[in-house]
Parts: structure tokens; C-alpha cells; sequence
């Protein structure tokens, strides 16, 4: 059972490793960055899903992992693809 879950560990990380990157940048913000993943991560994450899902956080500690984590990665994605339109419109009209 340990060694298939280890497996499955591994799996989850290696399809979902995208979402677990911290954004770098220069000065105290990358630090406040990490202390706050580190403390608040799955809380945070969690708060996004019960949004996305529309859904109780107490809920969302219900759904499967690979349920939690394609939630994620849709926000994530759908969240990087405003960014990149907001910075096209925002190079149009600068």
C-alpha cells in the first residue's frame, strides 16, 4: 500500500508540478511569497476551489485529489491567460 501511494505521489507531482512553482521576483515580496505559501497555501487553494466549485471549503476537503488539483490547474491556466490579454491590451494602449 505504501509503495502505491508512493507511486501515486509521484504521479500527482510529476502531472501538477506547474502549480506548485513560486513566482520569483527581486526584493522582500518573493519572501513574503513563500512565507505565505508555506503557511496559507492549501487554505488559499482551497478557498479558490470552493469559488471555482462553488462549493463549501468543508466540501472541497471531500473531493477527490485529482478532482482538487485539475480545479486548480483551470484556474491557474484561465487566470494566466487574463494576465497575457490584460498585458497585450495594456502594450496596444501604452
Amino acid at each position: 500500500m505504501l509503495f502505491r501511494s508512493l507511486r501515486s505521489f509521484s504521479e500527482i507531482n510529476r502531472k501538477f508540478n506547474y502549480l506548485f512553482h513560486v513566482n520569483i521576483r527581486q526584493g522582500d515580496s518573493t519572501k513574503l511569497d513563500e512565507e505565505f505559501s508555506r503557511s496559507y497555501g492549501w487554505l488559499y487553494n482551497g478557498k479558490l476551489v470552493s469559488e471555482f466549485e462553488n462549493i463549501s471549503i468543508d466540501e472541497v476537503w471531500e473531493l477527490g485529489v485529482y478532482q482538487f488539483l485539475n480545479d486548480l490547474s483551470c484556474i491557474k491556466m484561465k487566470r494566466e491567460i487574463e494576465m497575457e490579454q490584460e498585458n497585450k491590451m495594456m502594450r496596444r494602449n501604452g
